[in-house]
Parts: C-alpha cells; sequence; structure tokens
C-alpha cells in the first residue's frame, strides 16, 4: 500500500511529497497496526487504493495506454473478492463523485471503459462467488453477502455501535501524530480550491483524494455497525492530502498562524506518539498473554523494525 502510494503520487506530483505520502502513511498509528493483524481491511486497502489510482489516470489522461482503466476495474475485482461488495462502492462511489464536482460526469463511462471493464470484472468476480455458492449450498450467500455485508450495514452487529461523530475519533486516533496536522491540510486545500484558477494541475488531485475522503468518511458514518478497522481505505487519501499540504509548506515556507498551530499541536502528539511506541513492545507482549487475542497479532520482534522506523518518524515531526 505505501509502494503504490508512493508511485501515484510520484506520477502525478514530485518526487518529494510522493516520499512525503508514504513517509505519512506508513508512521500513521493505526496503519501501522493494522498491519500486523490477522484482518483483511489492509488487503481491501491495497485493491480499493490502486484501483482509484488506475482510475484517476484513466479519467485525467495522465497515461495513453488504455489498461488503466482496465486494471482499475480488475484491481476493484480484487477488492470484492476480498471483503465482498463493499469493495466495488467505495471504489465507484469515489469516481462517481469525483465526476460530479469536477463537472465532468459525462466523460465517466467512456474514459473508464465502463463496457468492456464490467465485462471483465463480472469474469473476475462471479466464478468464486457461484462456486462457493454451490460449494456450500447457498449458505455462502446467506453468510457471507447478507449476514456480514447487508445485515452488518443496516444492523447493529455483535455491540459494535458507535455515534455518528465515531469515525472523527478513530480517524483522530488511528492518524495520529499527523491528525493533528489534519485541519490546516483541509483548510489548505480548500482555500487551493477556491481561490486557484480551474487549470491549476493540482486541482484534479485534490478534488479527486477528497472526494475519496468523503466517499469512505460518510459511507460507513452511516453504517449502523462500526469498527475501526472499517475506515482503514481511508488512510492513503489523509496521507496523500498531507503529504501535498507538507510539499507546500516547505516548498513556499508558508508561515500563516494556522500552521504555527498546527506544526505546535502535532509536536505535541508526536512526541506523546514516540512515548507510546517506545513503550509498545512491552504492552504487546502483556496483551498477547490472552489467548482471544493472540491469533490477531504478529510476533513481537516482528514489529521491531516497524515501531523502530515510526519512532524515527515521530521524532522528526516532533523537532
Amino acid at each position: 500500500v505505501v509502494l503504490a502510494t508512493f508511485l501515484f503520487v510520484r506520477g502525478v506530483t514530485t518526487t518529494r511529497c510522493a516520499l512525503l505520502s508514504a513517509l505519512i502513511l506508513a508512521t500513521s498509528f493505526e496503519f501501522l497496526l493494522m498491519t500486523h493483524m490477522g484482518i483483511t481491511d489492509i488487503v481491501l486497502t491495497f485493491f480499493l487504493g490502486s484501483s482509484l489510482f488506475c482510475f484517476f489516470h484513466a479519467l485525467n489522461g495522465t497515461r495513453s495506454a488504455r489498461s488503466w482503466p482496465l486494471a482499475g476495474w480488475a484491481l476493484a475485482a480484487g477488492a470484492v473478492l476480498t471483503k465482498g461488495p463493499v469493495g466495488l462502492v467505495l471504489t465507484l462511489f469515489p469516481v462517481a463523485l469525483y465526476g460530479v464536482i469536477s463537472g465532468r460526469a459525462r466523460e465517466l463511462a467512456p474514459r473508464l471503459a465502463l463496457g468492456t471493464g464490467i465485462v471483465l470484472f463480472c469474469v473476475l468476480t462471479f466464478p468464486w462467488y457461484i462456486a462457493a455458492t454451490l460449494l456450500t449450498r447457498g449458505e455462502f450467500l446467506e453468510v457471507f453477502l447478507w449476514k456480514h455485508n447487508v445485515m452488518r450495514y443496516l444492523e447493529v452487529s455483535s455491540g459494535h455501535r458507535g455515534p455518528w461523530y465515531y469515525y472523527v475519533i478513530v480517524a483522530a486516533i488511528g492518524f495520529s501524530p499527523w491528525s493533528a496536522f489534519l485541519p490546516g491540510v483541509l483548510y489548505g486545500a480548500w482555500t487551493t480550491l477556491r481561490d486557484r484558477m480551474r487549470n491549476d494541475p493540482d486541482r484534479p488531485l485534490l478534488l479527486f483524494v477528497l472526494a475519496w475522503v468523503f466517499s469512505v468518511f460518510v459511507f460507513f458514518s452511516l453504517s449502523r455497525t462500526k469498527l475501526p478497522s472499517y475506515i482503514l481505505p481511508l488512510f492513503p487519501a489523509l496521507a496523500i492530502l498531507s503529504g501535498w499540504w507538507w510539499n507546500r509548506v516547505l516548498a513556499h515556507g508558508a508561515t500563516e498562524k494556522s500552521l504555527r498551530y498546527c506544526t505546535a499541536l502535532g509536536g505535541i502528539f508526536s512526541l506523546i506518539y514516540l512515548v507510546v511506541l517506545l513503550a509498545s513492545p512491552l504492552v504487546l507482549t502483556y496483551v498477547k498473554t490472552f489467548p482471544q487475542v493472540t491469533p490477531y497479532f504478529a510476533e513481537p520482534l516482528e514489529l521491531q523494525p516497524g515501531l523502530t522506523f515510526v519512532a524515527v518518524g515521530a521524532a522528526a515531526t516532533a523537532a
């Protein structure tokens, strides 16, 4: 996911912006944690994010090859095979919203090779769903699609409920230490879109990523069942926005009050984050003594390189 984000951003902006986006994604708390847990959300995030990257290239003509939309549909199929229909919903929702707010809705069908793409998507997904349904005598449709997809969205499952602002809290904690800068990031993106001309080179990327953030956040906020891992597909988009903002700050030496405020808050978050990370191996070792959670975590030694990398990133941010 980190590599895909880096390659995408480097292809549409600058290498420094790509490095910043990748660093921010790799050092966000929830993303690091989820990469060491035995759940499919990180795989969904890879397929979903990579599909959206391909569709962005297809919509904005950054590559001439017709393979971009087809690659997007193939990766969307991977998302559906990983997590169910939500993979397709979270791919098409941001793309459709981007088409509307950018005034390019009529271009969506031809640029995304809609007919050929749907056929490819069906060829890749239907055989598995049909085979699983036949082998389980219909139980797969009832349990996986109906119970774990439709009813989890419409009803509270296993007591996993939350208020409408649930994912605001999750994003604030999960995207730390970089969440401290999100007010400045969102304000910078808004003012850029508001003040600059429509042909500004940053405009398509900002609109697309904001549509991505809005779609994932609203979709899961409306769900009756809520879990912190659900909004993991939001993190590459937040990382790209944050990387763009930091690149802009470093390039132009912005000194507005919002930057100073966000930097001070980010420094405090980063110092707290650094302490937590240094203590986390001991905490995880203790947590893993409980049999019910052991299968979900990697071995402590496997976490050490990632924790060290994040600690260095947090220290640099605080400095």
